[in-house]
């Protein structure tokens, strides 16, 4: 089981700064007005176990206009029934240099027997939290458990083997 522990938010999208610390049990209600950025909070949890933003942002669109960076920060247990949960904390970056923007990933996996492992650089992070996660894709988890507001209909086309 894959659940998540904490979410840290520093100026993402329209996000200023979220700190969540969820419990080991609950159901947990979002509850906002429109605009109000709960979907954002999804996304920031999207964007910090994968890398990507949803609905076709970039990163430069995720910085908010009065910020030269956004940070998110995301820590889960995985839990696979076969010894103590492992803990893995994904932290990424994206900031403003000039014309450019550079995104940054790392990633800290501190098993169940306590030791640990630290994993820098976009594309091997990515590579490592997919196998921490257990093969758990972006696509996958889009498809099984998150989907996105105003995509509903993106499942109904889809067939079996999609899904």
């Amino acid at each position: 089981m894959i659940t998540i522990e904490r979410l840290t938010v520093v100026r993402y999208k329209r996000l200023r700064k979220v700190d969540i610390v969820f419990p080991d049990r609950a159901s947990i209600l979002i509850e906002g007005n429109n605009e109000a950025g709960k979907s954002t909070l999804f996304e920031a949890i999207h964007f910090g176990l994968f890398g990507e933003h949803l609905g076709g942002c970039t990163h430069a669109e995720a910085i908010p206009h009065d910020a030269d960076f956004a940070q998110v920060s995301v820590v889960v247990r995985i839990d696979l029934g076969d010894g103590p949960p492992d803990t893995l904390r994904v932290e990424r970056e994206i900031r403003s240099v000039g014309r450019r923007i550079v995104p940054q990933a790392a990633v800290y996996v501190l098993r169940g027997n306590g030791e640990g492992e630290r994993v820098t650089s976009v594309s091997p992070a990515n590579r490592r939290i997919i196998m921490e996660l257990g093969g758990l894709t972006s696509e996958a988890l889009l498809n099984s458990c998150f989907v996105p507001q105003k995509q509903l209909g993106s499942l109904e086309v889809q067939d079996r083997r999609q899904r």
